[in-house]
């Protein structure tokens, strides 16, 4: 497959979650947005708990 039919059809892909978000929030576009936003937060957060579990060396981070 061409790189130009796969971003065809990632571009579709991203199309219809689009869709689907602005669907799902009643058609409000805020809605859809300040809760793509939400979910964004909450997916770092999770991260965030998972990152501290793991060992300062993985991550590279200096200890102090």
């Amino acid at each position: 497959m061409s790189q130009t039919a796969l971003r065809n059809d990632n571009a579709d892909d991203l199309d219809f979650v689009v869709d689907e978000a602005i669907r799902v929030a009643g058609g409000d576009m805020r809605t859809a947005i300040l809760g793509l936003i939400r979910g964004q937060h909450q997916l770092e957060a999770e991260m965030g708990k998972t990152v501290s579990a793991v060992s300062a060396g993985y991550v590279r981070r200096q200890l102090r």
